[in-house]
Formats: structure tokens, C-alpha cells, sequence
């Protein structure tokens, strides 16, 4: 069996995907847009397409996506795989489209349906016709599978981004005298970090024993930070800056509760994450993190941008820490029979295995 992927080589999702199904004995290569190198796997990297001088002063992105795509088409042609499966229903997606080769799945990840169409009438158009020349569609979760099926009358399979247990588990190494609430995010708008600032400096003066943990880099490192120290919080605020995949298993067990304030969220890894660890998880009601966060059992909801309500729930498993150690080991059950990576990986075989074999 030997796969193609139109995708991001350097998403920390893509190269799980091939890495995965690499061990696995599959043959994996990837079409990529940007530069990466991943151990076992062969990387085609696709160079931006020159403009000549003299001729445009600016190169539009249709004749863009039409010579990527005469580049692509060709190079799958010399691979010769039994799929090609593009990642994102915008860019790879429209890629795969214009190449006009099947069988091609097409995986919706999440800003490529809820946002890209809602763009304008063209970006809506772009979604509809890469849907169309799918053989098969693939959604990270139910919320995210709802959302494509406004653009689609297609059938779907809904196949997660699970969590590697192994890696993410429950090694408490932390103060027992200092509650410590936490996330894991890039540090952008959609993620509403703001607003656990606001409602950790709401709360922070009652308690004498509380920190905040603030793990990730991003555009807003800078404006946050000046943030907590206007709202004089700035000693009570740790922020780690970027870190590597590898050190985020020992964030967030130094985390007695987790916080995810998203605006917007197609899935929520991070939240698994977090339960994986055994961490209680505090998080918006929006896109997917209701599947993902089962309310009152393996953690809290509120609603997204509600800093009083957040403030609310951050104090209950203050002040409740029977409450919050049983969330965790729920949370962590709940990760292992649900979110298991190598689960989600047997269903991602099994689907290639039946295209191939004509089963679907």
C-alpha cells in the first residue's frame, strides 16, 4: 500500500499520520508547500512559483494553485500511489482537486470549513468544488463533520486525532501547596487566553496559593504578558514561551487544572492532552471541545468569552479538590477509550484498506 500526501510537512498531525502508518509497513510520501524532514519518510517539496520580471506585478494566487498543481500532478504521477490524501479542503485540498487523479480523500481539519467559506462567495465556491472531486471526506469530530456537510451531501467518516497514552500520562511532579491552573496553546486570538487572565486575576487575590501557567509562543506573547502586568499579576504568571512536542507531557502535569478558553476550536487536542495527564479540564462550549470535555464528569464547560462565568468554575474546583482529582481519573479512562492514537490509526488503515480493496 503506498499513500500520498498533499500536506503541511511540518504539522506535528501530518507527520504522526505517516509515522504512524510508516512503523506500520506502509509506504508513505508527501507532497509538501513547505520544507520538512521526517525521519523514514520521503518530503517532495514543492517551490513557490516564480513570477517573471517585466511581466506581473503581483502574482495571483489562481495561477499559483494552477502551476503548484500541473508540479503536483506530475509528481504523483512518478510515485504511483494507491491514494492520495490531501490535508485541508482549501490549499491541499484544491491541489488534489485540480490534479484530477482518484481515488483522493480529503481531510477537513477545521479554519478550512469554519472559516474559508464564510470569507466570501469564491472561498465558499472553492470548498464546494474540492468536496465534489472527492472520493472520500474525513472530519476530526462531529461538530467539525456538521460544519463540511453545509458544503457536501457526501457521506463522511469522523476519525479523530487521538492521543499517544504512552506519552501523555499521569507523572505528578508538582507543589501539593500551590493549585496551578494551566494551558497548552499557541498564544493567538482564537484561543481566548485573555480572557483566563481576566478571570485568574478575578480570583487570584482570594487564594493565597495560586499560579497560572501559560505554555506556548505566539502572536500575542508580548500583548499578554503586558496584559498581567497592568492587571499586577505578572508575579503570580508563568510564561514558558515555545516549547517542544516533547516537553508538553511535563507541563501539564505540573497543572492541576486546565483551562481552555477558545473562541473557536473544530476539535481539542489539547484538551485530551490534558486528561490523558490525568488534569481536570475547564473549557468553552464551542466546535468539538464538547465531545471532547464530557461536562461534569471529566471536566467543566462555560461559555466562550464569559469571564465571570469562567471565574465561577475556576473557584468550584478550587475549593473542590475531591471533585477535581476524580475529573483527572476520569478524564484519563475516558482518553484511553475514546482518544487512543493508535486506535484512531487502526481506522485510518482500515479505510485505506477498503478504498483499495473497493469496499467503500
Amino acid at each position: 500500500m503506498k499513500i500520498c500526501y498533499l500536506a503541511n510537512a511540518t504539522s506535528i498531525h501530518t507527520q504522526r499520520w505517516a509515522k504512524s502508518l510508516s512503523s506500520r509497513g506502509r509506504d508513505i510520501e508527501i507532497i509538501s508547500f513547505d520544507k520538512a524532514e521526517i525521519e523514514g519518510i520521503k518530503v517532495h517539496y514543492i517551490e513557490p512559483v516564480k513570477r517573471e520580471r517585466n511581466r506581473l506585478p503581483y502574482e495571483p494566487k489562481n495561477i499559483t494553485y494552477i502551476a503548484k498543481a500541473l508540479k503536483v500532478r506530475e509528481l504523483i504521477k512518478k510515485i504511483k500511489p494507491d491514494i492520495v490524501h490531501a490535508h485541508y479542503a482549501t490549499g491541499y485540498g484544491l491541489t488534489g482537486a485540480l490534479c484530477n487523479i482518484h481515488p483522493l480523500i480529503i481531510s477537513t481539519w477545521g479554519t478550512d470549513i469554519f472559516d474559508a467559506p464564510r470569507k466570501n462567495k469564491i472561498f465558499e465556491n472553492i470548498v464546494r468544488y474540492n468536496l465534489k472531486k472527492a472520493d472520500y471526506i474525513i472530519a476530526t469530530s462531529k461538530a467539525l463533520a456538521d460544519e463540511t456537510m453545509l458544503y457536501t451531501d457526501k457521506k463522511l467518516e469522523i476519525i479523530p486525532f487521538g492521543i499517544d497514552i504512552e506519552k501523555f500520562n499521569v507523572e505528578r511532579h508538582k507543589d501539593d501547596t500551590v493549585i496551578t491552573f494551566g494551558i497548552v496553546k499557541s498564544l493567538e486570538e482564537v484561543y481566548g487566553i485573555e480572557y483566563l487572565i481576566r478571570a485568574f486575576e478575578k480570583i487570584y487575590k482570594k487564594y493565597g496559593n495560586l499560579r497560572l501557567l501559560i505554555v506556548g509562543g505566539g502572536n500575542l506573547y508580548d500583548k499578554l504578558k503586558i496584559m498581567c502586568a497592568e492587571l499586577k499579576i505578572e508575579d503570580y504568571v508563568t510564561f514558558t514561551g515555545k516549547v517542544l512536542n516533547t516537553e508538553v507531557p511535563i507541563f501539564l502535569n505540573e497543572m492541576d487544572i486546565f483551562v481552555m478558553p477558545s473562541i473557536r476550536e473544530s476539535f481539542g487536542v489539547a484538551a485530551l492532552e490534558a486528561q490523558a495527564c490525568g488534569v481536570p479540564v475547564i473549557a468553552s462550549d464551542v466546535g468539538g471541545i464538547p465531545e471532547v470535555v464530557i461536562d461534569g464528569e471529566t471536566g467543566l464547560l462555560f461559555k466562550a468569552a464569559d469571564t465571570d462565568e469562567l471565574a465561577e468554575k475556576m473557584e468550584y474546583l478550587i475549593n473542590n479538590s475531591q471533585i477535581r482529582n476524580e475529573m483527572g481519573r476520569r478524564g484519563r479512562a475516558f482518553v484511553e477509550n475514546s482518544y487512543n492514537w493508535e486506535a484512531n490509526v487502526d481506522e485510518m488503515y482500515k479505510l485505506y484498506e477498503n478504498i483499495i480493496e473497493g469496499c467503500v
